[in-house]
């Protein structure tokens, strides 16, 4: 048997008898993952410095869009993907457009468009008290403008007082061996 443990802000009740089980039964521990997440209700400082974008940012007017149609982040995300690790996104836009669609309460497409092209976008998962960050990517504008920055503060600001974390996944590859930074 191979066990993977949910992570605890994942749990409804804090509790781990899974993890004492595998200990008493001997089980032997073949991965670890790091995972990033941030905890929405602690207080978050940013730099002066990307205060400053996000301020100018926000004066030309640009805003966070909710959309159902993810064709132009995954877009985005095949030419990242292709061009950093030769791979493509797990789902296609149409699965990702689908899934929105019936699920349209637990997941959300939220992206920073400048000059009418996207810039950054993300995709999330909502959870009884976790958004899961599924999919997240940004161009070379939204990096010079740290536009995928603004649209995490947004997502802060606004989902705070209902969620506890915001999840950002696992950073390691290779079972575990080799941390992605």
């Amino acid at each position: 048997i191979i066990y993977k443990s949910i992570p605890h802000i994942y749990h409804k009740f804090p509790s781990e008898e899974d993890s004492y089980a595998l200990f008493k039964y001997n089980a032997r521990l073949i991965r670890r993952d790091l995972s990033s997440t941030i905890d929405m209700n602690s207080k978050l400082l940013f730099s002066k410095t990307k205060k400053n974008y996000l301020n100018r940012l926000i004066s030309k007017g640009v805003n966070v869009l909710e959309n159902n149609d993810t064709t132009d982040l995954f877009k985005l995300l095949s030419e990242l993907l292709t061009e950093k690790y030769n791979v493509l996104p797990t789902h296609s836009a149409e699965e990702m457009n689908l899934l929105i669609q019936r699920f349209s309460s637990n997941i959300k497409y939220l992206s920073i468009h400048i000059e009418n092209e996207i810039s950054a976008g993300v995709i999330l998962y909502f959870d009884l008290k976790v958004i899961h960050v599924q999919y997240m990517g940004t161009n070379e504008e939204g990096k010079k403008s740290n536009a995928l920055d603004m649209l995490i503060m947004f997502i802060i600001n606004r989902y705070k007082s209902d969620y506890d974390y915001l999840d950002f996944g696992i950073s390691t590859e290779k079972n575990g061996h080799y941390l992605n930074k």
